[in-house]
């Protein structure tokens, strides 16, 4: 029944259907949303699923399937096993990587031939599954044709033909859609082979078309990477069928490498760390050299051997580290982002680099310290030791402790220990005198006045404990619980005018007074100076950045004196007139 192919009717099974939504898969209509593997004739319908694919008429799984495709359009599949061999595909077979094809059989190139090549001078397209797949020993490379190891070009030729249309008749099957087979050649008896024109050629790469046309030359542009082996084939097309070529393999030339990862690192102890890398995603070439980096000190290693690892050492404790992996090809380097690695803790250097203390009386002392000039690590714990015997235990905050209960006129030895998750260590010894007597219940000042930036008025009473007829001497002490106290003598007066002092500045004031050599010291008092114009303003940075604009910057005073409530820019125009802009701070 003649129908047309470019209506809405299909043809399955040797009846008409209507097409909508619908296909023929193996003589059977089946939805368009199954998956049809074979074709109209000899096929099998599937529900989609993904991760699966056709091989030949079977819907199997991706992952653990290779499917073989011979050339005769029937196609195999094959459970891919977990060895550790390579496989390739013969025809629909499956053969080791290293052993060559004979029309579904493999062998070794070094011991066999295969003997399925015609005579020399003979062009005949050839039915695949008349394809001859006996093996010759290589020793008969010469007489291996025909499917024979002895065959005699003397005597014979061979060539593999087609029998006329006349001889085998096909069968029309009830139900069949017919179509007319063309008539490409006729020839004599003795004619053994037929050239006709070239319709078109096709490039195959890898196996997968990528050019189809009557031109003579082909670029292949699409997906290709540097330095990757690529196999090529021509095949060339009649109305009679196609041939292929040989295949030959093109290599790309070598690119810098791509997606460089950063160095693993991971710390040994307090002053190594060892880093170790993977060879890059796409590398684009042989890895000649991989460089390693340090911010700071630039280039540290270079590994031409392909060692894939480092260990760098002599670093601080308890600091980060920052490292960059550069890999190499002969077309240049790249270089991966920067990762950063933190060495362990460990013990603490220089504890108690200025000890310091307050004699309050003869029976008590205050004791000051500071962090450890290199502390390695997280201060954990301080401990402080008198004559040998821990008095205190506290946290890293925890930089004094008073100690009670003395003896008057006595000699004391302390040690400060302080630890990390890495360590301890101890000061060097610390020798205290307590006075035989001073002057007790020493207050705290009664009046303190700000005069300016400057000065401080101070007033204060006797202290509640002294000797009535030894005269008292005093001190201000501003500051006392640091290093770098500051003593104001100030004689037998009970007030006093502290001038000398930095304006904006808070300072810790406390009364020491003093009877036959030994002093006291009261409780603490607070006062803040007043604020004084700034001082040491450095000048402006300017810089031009257009014909009519110049960008201005400045850093804060060294000296603020206060808080900085303005900033005045100045500036003269060409005749000398002086203009005045006002920038307010934190504007």
């Amino acid at each position: 029944m003649p129908y047309s192919t470019s209506g809405n009717q299909i043809c399955c099974g040797g009846s008409l259907h209507d097409s909508f939504n619908q296909q023929c898969c193996g003589g059977r209509v089946v939805s368009m949303d199954s998956v049809c593997c074979g074709d109209e004739k000899e096929g099998t319908a599937y529900r989609p699923f993904t991760g699966m694919f056709c091989c030949g008429q079977e819907y199997v799984n991706k992952s653990d399937t290779i499917c073989c495709s011979g050339s005769s359009g029937e196609s195999l599949a094959h459970v891919r096993t977990n060895d550790q061999v390579p496989v390739k595909c013969c025809e629909t077979e499956l053969i080791p990587k290293s052993e060559e094809c004979c029309n579904g059989v493999g062998y070794n190139p070094l011991k066999y031939v295969c003997s399925d090549k015609i005579s020399a001078g003979m062009m005949m397209k050839v039915k695949e599954e008349c394809k001859a797949n006996v093996l010759c020993p290589v020793s008969l490379e010469a007489t291996a044709h025909c499917g024979k190891c002895d065959f005699d070009p003397r005597d014979n030729i061979c060539a593999w033909i087609k029998g006329s249309q006349s001889a085998t008749e096909t069968e029309i099957e009830a139900g069949v859609c017919p179509a007319e087979e063309e008539t490409v050649y006729t020839g004599g008896p003795t004619q053994y082979s037929f050239t006709g024109l070239i319709i078109h050629y096709i490039i195959l790469r890898n196996g997968v078309e990528h050019f189809r046309g009557t031109e003579l030359s082909f670029t292949d542009t699409s997906g290709v990477q540097p330095y990757q082996e690529y196999s090529y084939q021509l095949r060339a097309c009649t109305v009679a069928g196609c041939t292929d070529s040989s295949k030959v393999v093109a290599v790309t030339v070598r690119g810098v490498p791509e997606s460089v990862q950063p160095p693993d690192i991971s710390a040994l102890n307090s002053t190594a760390l060892h880093l170790s890398w993977i060879a890059p995603k796409k590398p684009n070439g042989i890895i000649r050299q991989y460089q390693i980096s340090q911010v700071g000190k630039g280039l540290i290693y270079t590994d031409a051997a392909g060692r894939m690892q480092h260990t760098v050492s002599g670093l601080q404790p308890y600091t980060n580290y920052s490292f960059m992996l550069t890999a190499c090809t002969s077309a240049g380097c790249t270089s991966s982002q920067l990762l950063s690695g933190q060495t362990l803790q460990a013990a603490p250097h220089g504890v108690w680099p200025k000890p310091h203390h307050i004699i309050v009386s003869s029976t008590e002392v205050e004791i000051y310290w500071s962090e450890p000039e290199k502390p390695n690590g997280l201060i954990t714990h301080y401990r402080l030791f008198r004559d040998g015997e821990q008095i205190f235990l506290g946290g890293s905050s925890d930089l004094n402790f008073t100690d009670v209960n003395l003896q008057p006129n006595s000699r004391y030895v302390y040690q400060l220990e302080a630890s990390t998750w890495g360590g301890s260590n101890t000061s060097d010894k610390y020798v205290i005198q307590t006075p035989v007597g001073t002057p007790e219940k020493i207050h705290v000042p009664y009046n303190v006045t700000v005069i300016d930036a400057y000065s401080i008025f101070l007033a204060w009473d006797v202290p509640g404990v002294f000797i009535v007829n030894v005269p008292l001497e005093y001190n201000i002490l501003l500051n006392a619980s640091s290093p770098t106290l500051l003593v104001k003598p100030v004689g037998r007066a009970h007030f006093a005018f502290v001038d000398g002092l930095d304006p904006y500045t808070l300072y810790e004031i406390r009364v020491q007074a003093c009877q036959s050599g030994g002093c006291g010291v009261g409780g603490q008092a607070y006062s803040r100076t007043a604020e004084a114009p700034p001082r040491e303003l450095s000048p402006p940075i300017v810089k031009a950045v257009g014909s009519a604009l110049i960008e201005l910057k400045w850093a804060p005073p060294k000296k603020p004196n206060g808080i900085i409530t303005n900033y005045f820019i100045y500036s003269k125009d060409l005749n000398l007139e002086e203009t005045v802009n006002e920038k307010r701070s934190g504007s």
